[in-house]
């Protein structure tokens, strides 16, 4: 079963960004810029959980709240401001069912929301099923005896690869996160677990995944009238990484540079290993940032100094690129190099 989920909130890159972690779940976002907006698609394709943000134009998140509960039970978190302890009071007494606070990270909310569609939609959908005899490619899963046989030979399994195995065979054919296979087996929220426990990812041509950014980046430049400058080995380089999510990262950086920068100025993308680790490169050649004031930019809601003027942005984007750098096991920082300003990110083989 695909859950949906309708989130309302007038700062759309908000949104933007948590679409791409709860994708990531097999959750879909319906995604509303206004109250108005989140009734309307409310009454049009019921979703089975909502996320209400307060302070939003037309209808706020309360008017918003009373009328969805006047003929539903969804359930719904509201999102309000750091320390606004009125406003989580009254929206729970309207019927709210939880509550985050501004500025959020990302996979808590993810978290959350998977959390009550547990409680109100089973989200374990085979915890239901009647212990059996599992039969698949020769292997039979006996859950009454807890054994694994392989064409009648007895085999023997950890209590974790047993039941990643289970797992698997109640679900012939269908893909799992992460977080999923993790949740399924441990039975906790992935996001407070050990990187090391969780981390399960595909494979990733990290050099083939920055041509194709490049790729798609290449036109914007050259018509800014950009000098673009690549370094990327032809041989293909393989880590263990999410290419979606890696991709984010780099187009934000791209995008980044740009925005701030005068035409005329190089752009320039490098990647090189050293010491067993992957260094990824983005530089410009503009106005130079203060390395204290360009790692502040990683921060939630910060949105650049003098150097860098806000365009109305929610300043997230950065910060959301160092969660993605971080869960991989990596690092990503600002600093200055040969009179450039350069996000570099550091990356295991592993």
């Amino acid at each position: 079963m695909k859950y949906k989920v309708l989130a309302a909130d007038d700062e759309i890159e908000l949104l933007d960004a948590l679409e791409l972690f709860l994708e990531k779940e097999q959750i879909e976002l319906q995604k509303a810029g206004d109250g108005i907006t989140a009734l309307s698609l409310f009454e049009k394709n019921p979703p089975h959980l909502v996320l209400l943000d307060i302070m939003m134009p037309g209808l706020d998140g309360f008017s918003v709240l009373r009328k969805i509960r006047e003929t539903s039970k969804v359930p719904v978190i509201m999102v309000t401001a750091k320390g606004a302890d009125y406003d989580k009071i009254l929206g729970l007494e309207l019927g709210a069912d939880d509550y985050i606070t501004k500025p959020y990270n990302p996979m808590e909310v993810v978290a959350r929301v998977k959390a009550g569609l547990r409680r109100n939609y089973d989200y374990r959908e085979e915890a239901c099923k009647e212990p059996q005899e599992l039969s698949l490619l020769g292997l039979t899963l006996n859950e009454v005896e807890g054994t694994v046989k392989k064409r009648g030979e007895l085999i023997e399994l950890t209590k974790t690869e047993y039941m990643i195995l289970k797992l698997f065979m109640h679900n012939p054919g269908r893909i799992f996160t992460k977080q999923q296979i993790f949740e399924h087996v441990w039975e906790e929220e992935s996001y407070m677990a050990d990187d090391n426990t969780v981390m399960v990812h595909l494979r990733c041509d990290m050099c083939e995944m920055l041509r194709k950014v490049c790729g798609e980046y290449y036109d914007e430049i050259e018509k800014k009238g950009f000098e673009f400058e690549i370094e990327i080995p032809e041989e293909p380089c393989y880590v263990m990484a999410d290419e979606k999510l890696f991709s984010r990262v780099i187009a934000n950086l791209l995008s980044n540079a740009i925005k701030y920068n005068e035409t005329g100025k190089k752009i320039m993308v490098f990647m090189e290993e050293q010491e067993g680790k992957l260094q990824i490169a983005v530089m410009d050649d503009g106005e130079l940032l203060e390395e204290e004031a360009g790692n502040a930019l990683f921060r939630a809601f910060v949105r650049g100094d003098k150097t860098r003027k806000s365009d109305g942005g929610t300043g997230l984007g950065l910060s959301i690129a160092r969660v993605i750098v971080e869960k991989h096991g990596g690092n990503i920082l600002y600093e200055n190099r040969q009179g450039c300003n350069c996000f570099r990110i550091e990356l295991g083989r592993g």
